[in-house]
């Protein structure tokens, strides 16, 4: 997906989802994946006694899992310009329900568990309003995006 983002002509609902997707893991690939590394019992978790032979995790180096590499900075800038379509929602609960779904998807889940985002956000009516809400501001991304590319 990664090049498409930069060589779309035309924006369907698909290819914005797909890219929003693709933004969130290298968002949660970023350094700290989100999180702060001092949000547990301090850092100590990251210290190690000799490096070639033990883990600070508490097993062999050859058990502790890669890494994947830094993102690049095509990726980060990628990563960023997707980021910023969210501010072509107008709501911020529309936004906050947009991430929350992209999330679900991000990680693997087919379909997105409307029931559960529901009970999440304290939401009171039914999931298919909440997919409809979600659907209108992919829409209102792709309609943006398009009518940019009119414009160049």
């Amino acid at each position: 997906m990664g090049e498409a983002v930069a060589l779309q002509s035309f924006w369907t609902f698909e290819t914005v989802k797909d890219a929003l997707v693709e933004a969130a893991e290298l968002w949660r690939r970023s350094p700290g994946g989100g999180t702060s590394p001092f949000a547990t019992d301090g850092p100590w978790q990251q210290m190690t006694r000799e490096a070639w032979e033990y883990d600070a995790r508490g097993g062999d180096m050859e058990e502790a899992p890669i890494r994947p590499l830094p993102l690049t900075r095509a990726q980060i800038a990628r990563r960023d310009r997707v980021s910023e379509w969210l501010g072509h929602i107008e709501s911020e609960e529309d936004r906050r329900l947009v991430v929350v779904a992209v999330g679900y998807l991000q990680r693997g889940h087919k379909r997105v568990p409307w029931r559960k985002i529901k009970h999440r956000m304290r939401i009171r009516f039914g999931e298919d309003g909440l997919r409809k809400r979600f659907e209108r501001a992919l829409s209102a991304i792709c309609n943006a995006l398009n009518a940019a590319e009119k414009r160049r």
